[in-house]
């Protein structure tokens, strides 16, 4: 008995990390309902409740790597100089990196901290120039991963607005890089269905998962919904001209050209 135990917790151990790491609001939450309904149908799996399982403990038990979903650090709550810049505990860790056009990510963090965290109380055109967990800090993220992913055993870059174009491609591509290989058609394609926009929407209007984020801060206020707009671009409605002018020249000076952000 004890030399099973013993057998089953080398297997643990032995198991590959897989991080799964993103800035807040860059669609991780979608991603993750793509990829653990195509698990579900890959591996057969039965009642399997996407909205609420954990990603780490359903991993442990499948032939995959332990998928581990983390914002590294929470650098949103720090200034751009207080964002950690070691990544030597990811050395031995495969990546997926997600990312999502910063001034994306800043919008959809502004309504994310005054509609569902309820942390932050200024208006959107002062969070454009805050210095914790503002535009500074989203480039600086993204540049400190920029140097460090040759750190990594193996990494995978996905962008929000690829998922957008292609999420067939970018899922299955993803579901390659975690080790999956043999992916039917069908399941893709019924994985992107569930994790659509409208699917994700209606399952937050009905509450389907209680015990799930996937709620809104008041049901009476879109713009406090998990599923919000999903828009690739969106900022453009809430910001500026000016203010966009400010943020694309930040981006052009500053931000990593790994990613591949034309502005």
């Amino acid at each position: 008995m004890q030399n099973n135990i013993k057998k089953i917790l080398n297997i643990f151990e032995a198991k590959e990390e897989l991080f799964i790491i993103s800035y807040p609001k860059c669609g991780r939450g979608w991603l993750k309902f793509m990829y653990l309904k195509a698990f579900e149908q890959h591996f057969r799996l039965k009642n399997l409740n996407v909205p609420e399982i954990n990603p780490t403990q359903l991993s442990r038990k499948l032939p995959i790597p332990i998928i581990i979903p983390t914002h590294d650090g929470d650098p949103h709550r720090k200034t751009p100089e207080n964002v950690e810049t070691s990544k030597h505990k990811y050395k031995n860790a495969k990546v997926i990196f997600l990312v999502r056009d910063p001034r994306d990510v800043l919008v959809s963090l502004y309504f994310h901290i005054t509609k569902r965290s309820y942390y932050y109380h200024k208006s959107i055109h002062e969070f454009v120039f805050e210095s914790v967990g503002g535009f500074d800090t989203i480039l600086r993220f993204y540049n400190i991963w920029a140097e460090n992913f040759c750190i990594t055993k193996d990494y995978h870059i996905v962008r929000y607005e690829d998922l957008k174009a292609d999420p067939h491609q970018e899922l299955r591509r993803v579901l390659h890089f975690i080790g999956i290989k043999d992916v039917q058609e069908n399941t893709i394609k019924k994985a992107v269905e569930f994790a659509s926009f409208e699917n994700m929407r209606n399952m937050e209007i009905t509450n389907t998962s209680p015990k799930s984020k996937l709620k809104p801060g008041d049901k009476n206020d879109p713009e406090s919904y998990k599923t919000r707009r999903g828009k690739v671009g969106g900022y453009i409605d809430y910001l500026s001209s000016e203010e966009i002018e400010y943020l694309n020249q930040k981006m052009k000076t500053s931000l990593s050209d790994i990613y591949n952000y034309k502005v």
